[in-house]
């Protein structure tokens, strides 16, 4: 008698959980979006977008507020945030009071490149190439001389790529300046310090500091790590402050050595 009690409470416990379940559906699909929430994630750099354009971005496709919201398909508007070329990873989720949560996170780009064909454009720090924003400025490291690649519109291959690095390889003088930057954007010092890479004729890299009229010269995009720490040993302990401006040319290309032209 015992055991039958016991399986008929479970019966009564299990049927409990489905008929709430089958109710709080029925709820869920009759309500009603009510606001949509944006929340923006910007990368540590400066503003592509407000959440004022993400939201006139889906208002324009989709009116979702007033929608059920067993009719808004969050896929579709992830979709959409994700198409526009500023924008790094999307979630789109819907709450059990009827808001649309949105968050964004934002591309990072980490140089400027102005190429031969007057065009200008972004890298960021996924290898992918982002359009110049005329509403928002950003103010970072710039790339220019005998660079020809021409901007091409970031095309996933599928809705889970968000980097294009591998793509990137493919044009040694882009994937080059895509590390020299990743190495700059990642170290204060070196941030604070240069301005401009200049590609050669020759196609290789010089660095144009913000103070001083001297000329870093790197070479080819080889040995980076080693170049770098070279320039960081004479800037830091090898030269003086006043010693440095003697100096026109800091040559970093040749190994085990530092060869420095006065003016």
């Amino acid at each position: 008698m015992r055991k039958i009690i016991v399986i008929l409470a479970w019966i009564i416990f299990v049927a409990g959980i489905i008929f709430a379940l089958f109710y709080t559906g029925i709820i869920n699909r009759n309500k009603t979006c009510t606001s949509v929430d944006i929340s923006i994630d910007y990368n540590k750099s400066e503003m592509f977008f407000s959440k004022e354009d993400i939201q006139d971005y889906i208002y324009k496709n989709d009116t979702v507020v007033g929608k059920k919201l067993s009719d808004i398909n969050v896929g579709m508007v992830e979709n959409l945030i994700l198409s526009n070329q500023y924008v790094y990873n999307a979630d789109v989720f819907k709450t059990m009071n009827g808001i649309l949560k949105i968050s964004v996170v934002q591309r990072k780009p980490i140089i400027r490149i102005y190429n031969t064909k007057n065009q200008q454009y972004y890298i960021d720090d996924k290898g992918v190439k982002m359009p110049i924003s005329d509403r928002y400025p950003v103010r970072i490291l710039i790339a220019n001389g005998y660079i020809d690649s021409v901007y091409t519109p970031f095309v996933p291959s599928n809705h889970m790529q968000r980097e294009d690095t591998i793509a990137l390889q493919k044009d040694s003088l882009m994937y080059g300046l895509f590390r020299i930057a990743g190495i700059i954007n990642n170290d204060d010092f070196l941030k604070a310090m240069i301005e401009e890479v200049y590609v050669t004729r020759d196609h290789e890299f010089e660095l144009i500091p913000k103070i001083g009229n001297q000329v870093i010269i790197l070479g080819d995009a080889s040995d980076l790590k080693v170049k770098f720490e070279k320039l960081f040993t004479i800037y830091k302990e090898g030269i003086s402050q006043n010693a440095w401006e003697k100096y026109k040319i800091i040559n970093l290309k040749f190994k085990n050595q530092v060869v420095c032209t006065k003016n």
